[in-house]
């Protein structure tokens, strides 16, 4: 039953960044979900022992990235890699940090969205703790926005399971049309 979860695989990767006390944390996350409209929340389902996690309890706050596939390894480097072992793991990723524009948590300038979020709440879920976000500001970069992502032009990256990932294929169309 070690990876029973695969089953609900390809799932979106993203890139969970906080800080506080000038330290940094930026952790890989494929279990990121919305949970609610009005008022805009998430939740991110993290272990506690992540470093990111660690921050995210001390400073409030934390930015969800959205990356394309081209930033696959450096997002898979970012999942591999504890920052209670590497301090600078960021850096060696080759990304780019900067400020958020509305809470603490730095985003990467690489990212094709940014959700920022203030924590609501923080539940025990056996060996991950759901960290539910109210999102107070995001943006993104075209292709992406308001409505559904042109996957001609943006390639999610997916994860498929452990360091595999994949990416659309371009193809969109309506289940309501013929």
């Amino acid at each position: 039953m070690k990876r029973w979860y695969y089953i609900l695989y390809p799932m979106r990767a993203y890139v969970v960044t906080s800080s506080h006390g000038g330290k940094i944390g930026a952790m890989t996350a494929a279990w990121v979900m919305p949970t609610s409209i009005d008022p805009p929340m998430l939740v991110v389902a993290i272990a506690p022992r992540r470093y990111t996690y660690t921050l995210i309890r001390m400073s409030g706050e934390f930015a969800v990235n959205v990356f394309e596939y081209k930033y696959m390894r450096e997002v898979y480097y970012l999942g591999s890699v504890s920052g209670w072992d590497e301090p600078k793991k960021v850096e060696k990723s080759g990304l780019h940090l900067k400020p958020g524009r509305s809470v603490g948590a730095p985003v990467f300038e690489e990212a094709h969205a940014v959700a920022e979020c203030k924590v609501e709440n923080i539940v025990p879920a056996g060996d991950h703790d759901l960290v539910v976000g109210r999102v107070v500001d995001y943006y993104y970069k075209p292709p992406l926005g308001e409505g559904r992502p042109d996957v001609s032009r943006f390639k999610a990256l997916i994860h498929v399971g452990g360091s595999h990932f994949t990416t659309t294929i371009g193809e969109s169309r309506s289940a309501r049309s013929g």
